[in-house]
Formats: structure tokens, sequence, C-alpha cells
């Protein structure tokens, strides 16, 4: 959508006879702009939102760098959402670049931005057999601020020493999954993290 506009009229020096075309093209377009999301002009309730619609996937850019970040909406289009069909939702946080459209990562391992800064990631991972540990990464590049802590659920395992399950943390972006030592099978297990 695009609104013709000319900056330079009215022109002072000419007479309005002159610039008249030009000013009435000027007031068209701030009618079709008024018109665009809200009731238009001569009707009832004009001026009042009829919806919000954004142009893209406006991850919001602060120049120069804040020391605090207001809240902030960007729109998330059905292509992140595994080409599941829906309509692009309006999200809220209150962060950084870092913070936005980044954490959401709608797959099997995934990555989530709740209201307050809040994210959650989630994953499986499999233990070899004979292999006590496994390095796993977190999605959408990991935490940008802080990993408080996560949960692992064991989902396929065959052995007593597959439950014995602990981690450690590597950072923000990941963690050792680790459980006892010379288990010979094979384990998957499910994680659910939290942080900010």
């Amino acid at each position: 959508m695009t609104f013709s506009y000319n900056t330079s009229l009215p022109n002072p020096p000419d007479e309005p006879a002159d610039d008249v075309f030009g000013m009435q093209t000027n007031t068209a377009s701030i009618g079709g702009i008024i018109a665009v999301d809200h009731v238009g002009f001569n009707k009832a309730g004009g001026g009042q939102h009829v919806q919000v619609t954004f142009n893209a996937n406006n991850v919001p850019v602060i120049t120069p760098p804040a020391t605090t970040y207001p809240v902030t909406a960007f729109t998330d289009s059905p292509a992140n959402h595994g080409g599941i069909p829906t309509y692009p939702q309006l999200f809220f946080y209150t962060g950084t670049t870092t913070q936005s459209s980044n954490q959401y990562v709608l797959t099997g391992t995934g990555s989530v931005l709740l209201m307050g800064g809040i994210i959650l990631k989630w994953g499986t991972y499999t233990i070899l057999a004979n292999q006590a540990a496994v390095g796993v990464s977190f999605a959408g590049g990991g935490f940008p601020n802080n990993a408080f802590g996560l949960n692992i659920t064991p989902t396929s395992i065959t052995a007593a020493t597959d439950y014995q399950v602990r981690y450690t943390l590597s950072g923000t972006s990941g963690f050792q999954g680790i459980r006892g030592t010379g288990v010979p099978t094979t384990a998957s297990y499910f994680y659910i993290a939290i942080g900010n």
C-alpha cells in the first residue's frame, strides 16, 4: 500500500490555483491513511481503531542501545509455525532484539518467549550405549541472559541406570546430559528449560 504526498505543498510563492491538484492528492492520501485500520472521515466512530495490521515481522531496532527497554510488539508469521495455516499473531516482550523473534522456534526442539521476558526451551536428546554424557544445545542460540535450570524426563529406557539422570549447564547455550556410566543401552530423554 502506497500513499503519495507532496511535502513541498502548499508552496508560499505559488498561487493556490497552481498547487490545488497536489494539495488534493495530499488530502486524499491523508484520508486513505486514516482509513487504514481506522474508521474513516465522515462516518460514525471516525478515527477509532478497527484493527491493527503490521507490514511484516517487526522486530524492533533500538538505536542507540538503551539501558531499559520498553514493551514492544511484533508479529509472528504463519511460516514460523511449521507451515500450519494460522493468522499472524501479536507478541509482546520486554527486552533486547536478542529476546525477540529469535526465541520463537516452534519445532520439536524449540523455544518460546513468555510475558515478562521468561523463555522456555525444550527438546529431546539421546545417550548412546556405553556413553555416559552428551552435549545438548538449546534452540534459538541459547538464553540471552540466564539459564535458571531444567527438568529431564526419560522417554525411552531399558536399564535402571537410565533413570540416574542429571545435568551440568554449559553457560546459557546448553547442557551436558549425564547418566550412570558404562550403561550398555541407548536411552532417550525429553527436557524443558527455563531462563531469560
